[in-house]
């Protein structure tokens, strides 16, 4: 949650860093937000054991913790703006694709649910992208055999 959070801000902030003619003080701002982003990213990507996308972000982050002792002239931040800016959204691209790839839906149908609208949502999961999805037989029962009695516990 966090990493996606700081990619989408990274995004946001180089953004405005291509686009727009900020003063350098705001530069600054600007270029710590994508190397915090580029660092959180770095981190959940290794994480993940997708060392790719880590080494790829590393790289990026020690571009961008570089810019505050010397910043590079504008052209070459530009390119590099657009660089990183491809990269970040190419991450968010693949993290969502991997994400609902690797997702198995389980549904419990309530009791009042016909079976026309159980097929109907299982096609609807299947369409949003989930790679398996199982809908039970009979709906959710409460257990009323409850054991009544001491509990143990061993360490």
């Amino acid at each position: 949650m966090l990493a996606n959070f700081a990619k989408r801000t990274a995004i946001a902030a180089l953004l405005i860093a291509v686009f727009v003619s900020t003063s350098p003080r705001f530069g600054l701002l600007l270029c710590g937000i994508v190397s915090l982003g580029a660092w959180i990213t770095c981190g959940e990507a290794f994480r993940s054991k997708e060392y790719g996308w880590s080494s790829s972000f590393l790289v990026m982050a020690l571009f961008f913790t570089t810019f505050f002792l010397a910043p590079l002239p504008p052209s070459y931040a530009l390119i590099l703006d657009f660089l990183c800016l491809g990269l970040f959204v190419s991450s968010v691209i693949h993290s969502r694709e991997l994400l609902t790839s690797q997702a198995i839906a389980v549904v419990v149908p309530d009791a009042s649910m016909e079976q026309d609208a159980r097929g109907l949502m299982c096609d609807q999961l299947r369409a949003v992208g989930f790679s398996e999805v199982t809908m039970l037989d009979k709906p959710c029962q409460p257990s009323d055999a409850v054991e009544t009695g001491p509990r143990v516990v061993a360490a």
